[in-house]
């Protein structure tokens, strides 16, 4: 499909837009381990077909190519990244804002790449965090209010041994 207006103007721009983006921090529920995380983001990924999109050169120029249903790796975007519960805030903050960085540098628009999820992992007996890293092309502030309850209800029928979205 044709890029909108603003996307165009914004791939235009020097320096690229790689870094464009959303990030939302969610409570993760205790004891959910790599693979329910895993599980729960792949439902998402398949279910809202802009989380496996790309730009491309198109016969128009640059467009937005969806990929088809299985062709991103969800599990190589999910990066557990161990805290020490006894670590204080200040400390996890600076560990946060690292890893952010850290994933900003991993999105790449041409080869799909247009999330990355950080699971930071406290240990047992306290719920973790999911920072989700998001490129604009891909969220936008009323995007959210659909992709967290569609993560909860992933979550909940991955419990439950139902399928997918």
């Amino acid at each position: 499909m044709p890029m909108t207006p603003i996307v165009r103007y914004m791939s235009q721009r020097p320096g690229g837009f790689n870094r464009f983006t959303q990030t939302m921090t969610l409570e993760l529920p205790e004891g959910i381990d790599r693979s329910g995380i895993v599980s729960t983001i792949s439902a998402v990924v398949e279910h809202h077909d802009m989380w496996r999109s790309r730009v491309v050169d198109g016969d128009r120029g640059r467009e937005i190519e969806v990929m088809a249903s299985g062709a991103v790796d969800v599990d190589a975007l999910v990066h557990h990244i161990p805290v020490d519960p006894a670590s204080k805030a200040d400390e996890v903050t600076a560990l946060a804002s690292r890893e952010l960085d850290s994933a900003l540098g991993r999105l790449d628009v041409d080869a799909g790449t247009m999330l990355q999820f950080l699971w930071f992992d406290f240990g047992a007996g306290r719920s973790g965090r999911l920072l989700v890293v998001a490129h604009h092309l891909v969220i936008d502030g009323v995007s959210w209010r659909i992709i967290v309850p569609d993560l909860i209800s992933a979550w909940a029928r991955s419990r439950a041994a139902v399928p997918p979205l």
